[in-house]
């Protein structure tokens, strides 16, 4: 009688070994790390990234597509939930006239990529704010977010109107963006025109180069410690 038992609890720890195998791992998201604190600096991110490649005794975790662009530059591959995801916010921002064209899923270089992966590993497409953490994913990766002296809240399960620098009108509508003297790095990203109440951007005194998009003539953006009217057109466009 006592071997049967035996048996039975081996027979069900097997059964319960498999089922776990079959179970593929869900992808670590970067909306896991706390509300309140200031994102990890990319080498802090990519440490536990690349700790079991550097050491064989530390188990290797399953990685998330965009913690693998941060880290090596490319993806392997997309977990099923982050593909089905994928598919959901990109047709919803087709529909919406955010996007005109897909990005490749592959490119760790596109802004407008790196912005779906976060969405896909972090939110539901049900949520009805979409577009904005898109818009403002795409200004955090444009602008080298994770090199930022401050991005308090910035990729986080936070609403968008407590991120760091963005003001909102009745908590919802994002009116301003204003990150001076943030290490900000690159380019302005012409998504910003898809947040219709937005009509002041404080930039200024950062490393930012390229062209102001022309969608976003008639908001007054602050560069370099000089307010520009941009409906006015007095300038060329150039920073």
């Amino acid at each position: 009688h006592q071997l049967q038992i035996v048996l039975v609890v081996l027979i069900l720890l097997l059964v319960e070994k498999n089922e776990n195998a079959n179970v593929s791992p869900q992808p670590t998201s970067l909306m896991l790390y706390p509300r309140e604190t200031t994102l990890p600096s990319r080498e802090d991110i990519c440490e536990s990234f690349y700790q079991p490649l550097l050491d064989r005794s530390v188990p290797q975790i399953h990685t998330s597509p965009i913690v693998e662009c941060y880290c090596s530059g490319k993806i392997s591959g997309l977990p099923d939930v982050v593909s089905r995801r994928y598919s959901e916010f990109l047709h919803v921002l087709v529909e919406n006239d955010v996007l005109v064209a897909p990005p490749i899923q592959t490119n760790c270089t596109d802004p407008r990529n790196l912005a779906l992966l976060w969405l896909s590993e972090s939110e539901t497409p049900a949520s009805k704010s979409i577009i904005r953490k898109y818009v403002l994913a795409v200004l955090f990766h444009a602008l080298n977010g994770l090199d930022w002296n401050i991005n308090l809240f910035w990729l986080s399960s936070a609403d968008v109107c407590d991120y760091h620098g963005v003001f909102c009108d009745d908590g919802v509508l994002i009116s301003s963006i204003s990150l001076p003297d943030n290490s900000l790095n690159g380019f302005i990203p012409s998504e910003l025109q898809h947040l219709p109440a937005l009509s002041f951007i404080n930039f200024s005194y950062n490393d930012i180069v390229g062209e102001i998009p022309a969608d976003l003539f008639g908001i007054e953006i602050r560069v370099v410690g000089t307010s520009v009217n941009m409906k006015l057109n007095q300038t060329d466009g150039t920073f």
